[in-house]
């Protein structure tokens, strides 16, 4: 009707919180030489969230680093050597392999966390032998196209969190490592 106003709209409120994010540390200080072994520290922190479960999807070149066993007390290949401490909370390791559809994948899930402190948790800790001379990456990876979507769950409600996802780290490798002198 011409003229006549809508009734007013109603009043909601929104929070906006931060995103969570993975972190890694590398052992060292780059470049490494070919064959040194670079050990990588896997942190999580929930910026505020309480997070019942994650998701862990990472990528890296088989060409220039070699993934080591991270549990060398459980059969097969894993990635990721998880934190003791961790491990006593009783959170529950869900999935830890490399993707059986394509290697240099990695498939982690960790389940049933205890509430965790607004602060980084040191998750596990990966290995990866430098193969060749190269800058390479070490990348989280959120495929919306498929199922290797880096995820977290809320655990008041079961909805899912996505984090913030960090750019690749760069890794670089040169020449093999030279003990004595030169003459």
């Amino acid at each position: 009707v011409k003229g006549t106003f809508s009734v007013p709209s109603d009043t909601v409120k929104a929070i906006s919180r931060a995103q969570p994010f993975f972190d890694f540390l590398f052992s060292g200080n780059s470049p490494y030489h070919i064959f040194d072994t670079v050990n990588v520290t896997v942190q999580f922190n929930p910026v505020g969230h309480d997070v019942q479960g994650f998701s862990l999807f990472m990528d890296y070149d088989t060409l220039a680093v070699k993934l080591l066993d991270g549990d060398l007390k459980v059969e097969g290949l894993q990635p990721i050597g998880v934190d003791p401490v961790l491990a006593l909370t009783g959170a529950q390791v869900l999935q830890n392999r490399i993707d059986p559809i394509r290697n240099g994948r990695i498939d982690f899930g960790l389940g049933f966390l205890p509430e965790l402190e607004d602060a980084s948790v040191h998750v596990g800790s990966l290995r990866f032998l430098g193969l060749r001379d190269t800058t390479t990456r070490l990348w989280v990876v959120h495929d919306t196209s498929s199922t290797r979507q880096t995820a977290l769950t809320d655990r008041a409600n079961g909805g899912v969190i996505r984090p913030y996802i960090k750019p690749p780290n760069s890794i670089v490798f040169k020449n093999f490592r030279v003990k004595g002198q030169v003459a």
